[in-house]
């Protein structure tokens, strides 16, 4: 997760940079069906990680959408194995935070883009950190 924190602030720069309004567009769209799952009360997960890899699309480096997408895989495969996860809970915030990223990259501020994308990023890792721990708690010695 810190791995894909640093290389997610450097695409969403780029995204803000590079970005075409069809792409923009798309991403758009994605928020939009968040906030239908999260209305619906369904598992967002799905249109939590399209956003994330628009974003990687829409900065036009196939290396860091490369990357992106590995560890999309292997967060995927992690997380099928646990029955509850800290991340699910915070979806109502998850969603805000996207739709603030968007704005950002369609006012093409990188500053800003990559600011709240590392925030968000920062608190999708206090949630993991927080299941991890919780997690250790519950495991017997």
């Amino acid at each position: 997760m810190k791995a894909r924190r640093a290389i997610e602030i450097e695409t969403v720069r780029l995204a803000a940079l590079n970005a075409s309004e069809d792409e923009i567009r798309q991403l758009r769209k994605t928020i939009n069906i968040y906030y239908r799952y999260i209305a619906q009360k369904k598992d967002f997960v799905e249109p939590a990680l399209d956003f994330h890899s628009i974003i990687a699309d829409m900065s036009h480096n196939r290396f860091m959408k490369a990357i992106l997408e590995m560890l999309f895989f292997e967060e995927k495969r992690m997380e099928d194995s646990m029955e509850q996860l800290e991340t699910r809970e915070r979806g109502n915030t998850y969603v805000i935070e996207h739709d603030d990223i968007t704005r950002a990259i369609e006012d093409r501020d990188t500053d800003l883009a990559a600011r709240l994308m590392a925030k968000h990023m920062d608190g999708i890792l206090e949630a993991v950190e927080y299941q991890v721990k919780k997690m250790e708690k519950s495991t017997p010695n």
